[in-house]
Order: C-alpha cells, then structure tokens, then sequence
C-alpha cells in the first residue's frame, strides 16, 4: 500500500501540473502565431476563431475550430479539419523537433505530415489537389504564374545555410502555365515530375513530363546556385515529342527546325527568370 502511494502521489501532481498547462496555455497567442507564419508564407490569411488541446490515437494535440482560409479577392473557404500534434521522433531529444498536421481545406486540397520546427526543420507531407494558386509559386520562380492542382510528396530539409535539400514527387493536373520566355499561357493536362533539391544545384530535374493539348514534352536537367533570386543558370533539355501548330511560330521564331513527326530537342540555357531556347 505505501509503494502504491508513493507512485500514485507523483503521478497525481504531474497529472494536475499536465491539466493546469494544458487550461492556462495562451492558445489565442499561438492561433495568431499559425495565422502570420502562414500569411508570411504563402500570401494567404488563416483565420481561427479558437484552437485547443484535444486527444487522438497520436496522443494530445491542438484541434482548431471555425478555421477559415481567406484568399486575396475571394470570399473564406471554411477548412474543415486542422489538428496538430507533436510528432513521435527522436527529434525533440536531439534538438529537431517536429509536428504532425493534418488539413482538410475542401475546394483547397488537403496536407498531411510532419513539419520541422528547428531550423534546419522541413517537411515531410503530402499534398492532395491542393489549389496552385494559393501557393507561393512568385517567391521561387520570377514571373511564374500556374492554375490547376497540385498533388505532391515531399521530403525536404535545410541545409546549414537555409537551402532546402531532399526529394520532390509533383504532379499538377488540368491548369496552365505561364513563365519567362514562353510565348502564351500553357495549358496542360497533367505535368509529372520527380526532383532532387540541394548539394551543388538549386535542384537536379530527373524528369518533368508535360502533357497538354499543345504539346507533349520531357524536361531533364540542372538548376545552379546563384546569389541572387531569379539568376539561378539553367542547363536543361526539352525533348518535344509533340507541337502543335500553335507552338510551331515560335519555334521558328527561334530558328529551331521540327523533325517530318513534328518533334525536336531544345536546350534551354540563361537564368531562371530570364531562359534561353536554342
């Protein structure tokens, strides 16, 4: 009986300690954090009307409730799921903590996975049919501009001087596409790809396919480091394996002769905000 008192005793304080956190924790305070960090990232408002602990198979985590997605121009889309919790790794012994998130953005697509809180801390989620244009596609691309979805796996991490390094699965469905150097807006039917972030490259295309009613094409190549955003030099080959005739003019344009089957090979040099096709 005094061993059972001598273990129910400290379980009970820490018990009463884990309550007295768990109701005094300033949840306002870290539902504004939520909504800024995620305002600073990707040019969206969060909106949550309240946010507290609730318990899942994972254990204790933060459910928030009246979550809204406010988009520039548009009327909320209301999320109806956003849970957090702490994720089960070795991480927060270590020093990388990390957290478990799962959203259900409706109309907006959806994420689930663990996102790094140190500072080297990544990702490692997946994205289902997320909208591209809540993605801040200007930040990393100059001029770039996408519609469609986006559903991805990424497993992604920073590297001592804050670049990501890792490994991208994308593939964006029915949308359009306008960069630097192209002629019109691109429209396609599914764009697939598999990438590899970090070392002496920006990133290291293994494959980007395009698929789309004006042209069917495989990208492969490297993106350099440079210092400045938008300068990054490009080492990169097209292979159209279909134009269309509305793509034909520019090829022209270009000098660039199209096989009898209409296909070619571009290399595509210059800077990431300003390409080169030859």
């Amino acid at each position: 009986m005094r061993l059972l008192r001598l273990v129910a005793i400290p379980l009970g304080l820490i018990s009463l300690v884990g309550a007295f956190v768990l109701l005094s924790f300033p949840y306002d305070r870290l539902a504004a954090a939520i909504s800024d960090r995620t305002e600073a990232w990707a040019d969206v408002r969060l909106e949550i009307e309240e946010i507290g602990p609730t318990l899942s198979w994972g254990g204790v985590g933060l459910q928030a409730r009246g979550a809204r997605i406010r988009l520039p121009n548009e009327e909320p889309f209301v999320l109806s799921e956003l849970f957090i919790r702490p994720s089960w790794t070795l991480g927060w012994l270590t020093g990388t903590p990390s957290v478990f998130i799962e959203v259900d953005g409706g109309p907006l697509g959806g994420l689930e996975g663990s996102i790094g809180l140190g500072r080297r801390g990544g990702a490692s989620a997946r994205l289902d049919a997320v909208r591209v244009d809540v993605l801040p596609l200007e930040n990393l691309v100059p001029g770039l501009d996408m519609e469609g979805t986006l559903t991805g796996d990424f497993d992604v991490t920073l590297d001592a001087a804050g670049n990501p390094e890792g490994t991208v699965e994308i593939q964006f469905l029915d949308g359009s596409l306008t960069a630097p150097g192209l002629p019109l807006a691109l429209p396609f039917d599914q764009i697939t790809g598999s990438i590899e972030l970090g070392g002496d490259q920006v990133a290291v295309i293994e494959e980007l396919s395009v698929r789309g009613p004006l042209l069917d094409a495989t990208i492969r190549g490297s993106i350099a480091r440079a210092e400045r955003r938008g300068s990054e030099p490009l080492d990169l080959e097209m292979a159209l394996e279909r134009v269309g005739p509305v793509i034909q003019p520019f090829l022209k344009q270009l000098e660039i002769p199209l096989a009898r089957q209409g296909t070619t090979t571009l290399e595509i040099t210059g800077t990431l905000g300003r390409p080169t096709y030859r």
